[in-house]
């Protein structure tokens, strides 16, 4: 992982440690300065459907943390306006999903920032976008 300063360390701990990253699982992987990339490991037992892969609700969880995560990077406290998200195929019910958002535009009002995430073959599984409210400066 890159080297993250202590706010981010705090920053990032309190956003995997709230309580429904937690009840998925999610982990940070890596944080650079232009992205965040976040994973969860699998569990039958909480993220596959009924048609034995993993929910899309999981996957698009992941990737609003991934896009939220990168806009706190750039300093900037945020709120959704727009979500949307492309599943391109099936995660299996194994192994792990990991996404990584990026920013588009980093706007005085507005962010528009994206989300891949692969499974654990590194293949893509959906591509997110989101468009963020600018609140303010992110303070801890």
């Amino acid at each position: 992982m890159s080297a993250i300063s202590v706010k981010e360390k705090r920053y990032f701990q309190k956003v995997i440690s709230s309580k429904f990253a937690s009840l998925l699982g999610v982990e940070l992987m890596d944080v650079k300065p232009d992205s965040v990339t976040l994973k969860i490991s699998i569990d039958a037992e909480k993220h596959i459907n009924a048609l034995n892969v993993v929910q899309g609700g999981v996957i698009m969880t992941i990737a609003d943390i991934a896009m939220g995560c990168i806009c706190f990077n750039l300093e900037k406290e945020v709120s959704t306006i727009d979500f949307n998200i492309n599943f391109i195929k099936s995660a299996q019910p194994s192994g792990f999903i990991k996404a990584t958002g990026t920013v588009i535009h980093n706007g005085s009002k507005t962010m528009v920032t994206e989300a891949e995430v692969y499974d654990n073959e590194d293949k893509l599984i959906a591509k997110a976008r989101g468009t963020f409210f600018v609140i303010g400066k992110f303070e801890q």
